[in-house]
């Protein structure tokens, strides 16, 4: 089972998503690559996607392609899309659910260690040593919580810091999502601008 690197890059975003959104459910994807001949998962970016839906919509499938697409083109970096990431409505709520264990297998059928990331609401409280998530892997024919053992945070506690600097800052007043793209095309949901602002906090 391949361990899995997540970058400050990658958490902050799937943080300030929720954070702009506390009432919704929001999701996205995980952009990355393998490392160490292919024994870890490095998740390098996230890519926010929905706050209005919790059901698979052809807006999703469009959001997939062109990702996906996108991610293609860059033939040097090796990146693609290897999970997907959700934080439930409900506090309480800690599961993929099925919409998020669907988009996971699609995922999985172009990369094999895909993963799916669920944040628990505690997160946008208190950030540390990674407690904030629940990670999920394909296991046995279904959809597992993954060993916290093989989940690793770059430079875990100069990013959990830099992460609530964000979220003191209100960081999450920049972040634009794909389903906010769709409303007005010039926003970008690469969030370009944002991850030039993330990087200064570091």
């Amino acid at each position: 089972m391949a361990e899995v690197g997540l970058s400050y890059l990658a958490l902050a975003k799937v943080i300030l998503h929720a954070a702009k959104y506390p009432h919704c459910c929001v999701n996205g994807f995980l952009i990355g690559h393998r490392v160490d001949k292919g024994r870890r998962v490095r998740i390098v970016d996230a890519v926010p996607l929905l706050h209005r839906w919790q059901v698979l919509t052809p807006m999703t499938e469009l959001a997939l392609i062109q990702v996906s697409t996108a991610c293609s083109f860059d033939t040097n970096s090796k990146l693609q899309i290897v999970g997907y990431y959700q934080a439930n409505e409900q506090l309480e709520d800690e599961t993929p659910g099925t919409v998020a264990e669907e988009l996971g297998e699609k995922i999985m059928s172009q990369f094999s260690d895909a993963v799916l990331i669920v944040l628990r609401n505690s997160a946008l409280v208190s950030i540390s040593d990674l407690d904030c998530l629940k990670v999920y892997s394909f296991v046995d024919s279904r959809w597992q919580p993954k060993n916290s053992n093989l989940i690793f945070l770059d430079n875990s506690r100069v990013s959990e810091a830099a992460i609530r600097s964000c979220l003191k800052e209100k960081l999450y007043r920049s972040l634009t999502d794909f389903d906010d793209h769709l409303e007005n095309v010039s926003l970008d949901f690469w969030n370009t601008k944002l991850n030039e602002q993330l990087e200064a906090v570091l």
